[in-house]
């Protein structure tokens, strides 16, 4: 007649297997008591999920992962820095500035024959012609660069190649071999006129020639003097001794 469960003995435990009583499971595969006269030897298999290499899963941008800028073609920047430097060199040639080189020798020492320069298209407001400039007019067909001495509203003479405006002589440093002896009467200039002298005094002619010069004749003022191909020729034209 069968047992019934709740009267079957438990097993003493054995100290051999850590308290667990015999032909119990020990949890892991393989412990459990087989063959007579023994025991299986106990045998450990890992937990697959201890030791699982997982790969790792880019993070979402924003929760620490940086984005690596690709580094950009040197030559396309190159290229756009080229073509906007053109751009405003064209635009500065067409609007802003125009090239000249000099022909004659009655603006010596400050131009010389065969310099080139660079010329600014004068602007009332913002740069407005004064005593002392060095411009570019038109008279006569002719481009000429000459320097102003006097203008609109100026009372200017000459007396033995010494330049009065106001009154007072103007201190020039011009040596005696480009020196003048000129002499012409005091002349009120009249608005919108400028009387223009070259440096070399005995080989120029200027304003004491062809009188004032009107300001919508002038071309623009000489901003700078440099090495290079012109883009016009400037006739400085010359007095002979």
């Amino acid at each position: 007649m069968p047992v019934p469960p709740s009267d079957v003995p438990t097993p003493a435990p054995d100290p051999a297997r850590g308290g667990r009583p015999h032909g119990a499971e020990s949890g892991v595969p393989g412990d459990r008591e087989s063959g007579p006269g023994g025991r299986q030897p106990l045998e450990f298999v890992p937990d697959a999920l201890s030791y699982q290499r997982r790969e790792a899963k880019p993070l979402a941008p924003g929760r620490g992962a940086a984005e690596v800028p690709r580094p950009r073609g040197m030559i396309p920047l190159m290229i756009r820095v080229w073509a906007t430097g053109l751009l405003l060199l064209v635009l500065c040639r067409v609007f802003l500035f125009t090239t000249y080189k000099v022909s004659g020798s009655s603006m010596v020492e400050a131009l010389l024959d065969g310099d080139r320069i660079l010329v600014a298209e004068v602007t009332p407001l913002i740069d407005p012609l004064v005593t002392g400039d060095t411009v570019v007019f038109a008279m006569d067909r002719e481009v000429l660069v000459k320097r102003i001495v006097a203008g609109p509203g100026d009372r200017v003479a000459m007396e033995d190649g010494r330049i009065r405006r106001n009154g007072a002589l103007v201190p020039e440093d011009i040596p005696s071999e480009r020196d003048s002896h000129d002499t012409f009467p005091e002349y009120l200039m009249q608005e919108q006129e400028y009387f223009m002298l070259g440096d070399n005094r005995r080989v120029s002619i200027d304003s004491r020639d062809f009188g004032p010069v009107d300001r919508t004749q002038v071309l623009g003022k000489v901003f700078l003097r440099f090495t290079g191909e012109g883009m016009s020729g400037v006739s400085a034209l010359a007095r002979r001794p």
